[in-house]
């Protein structure tokens, strides 16, 4: 389990570092260039979990990741983490809503208003 975990957010970090590099530059890049470079990525990151089998994921982050990158990956998770909790909450006022509004519609059918 531990593999497949860190295979996966190696690779979404592969895939942020790629898209922030590649953002940084100012011709157009073309989608393969950045599928090719994000692959090559994730392999060097492969190739560094099997070379070093102690490592785990913030030893590998810090090894790939420099200190020009930190900061705007750092504001991307941020960004993503509040756009979950935004979500969430959406949802949790429409099914919210729909739960309430017949219980309410039950409770105050037989209310006389005045």
């Amino acid at each position: 389990m531990r593999s497949f975990l860190l295979s996966y957010r190696l690779k979404q970090l592969s895939r942020d570092i790629t898209k922030q590099t590649f953002s940084d530059t100012t011709e157009r890049v073309d989608a393969e260039v950045l599928k090719q470079a994000q692959f090559m990525l994730y392999s060097d990151m492969l190739q560094y979990a099997e070379d070093e089998p102690d490592a785990d994921y913030r030893v590998i982050y810090e090894h790939f990741v420099d200190e020009t990158l930190k900061h705007p990956l750092s504001q991307h998770r941020q960004k993503r983490i509040l756009c979950g909790i935004a979500v969430a909450c959406v949802v949790t006022l429409l099914v919210g809503s729909m739960i309430l509004q017949p219980i309410l519609a039950e409770n105050l059918k037989n209310v006389n208003i005045y």
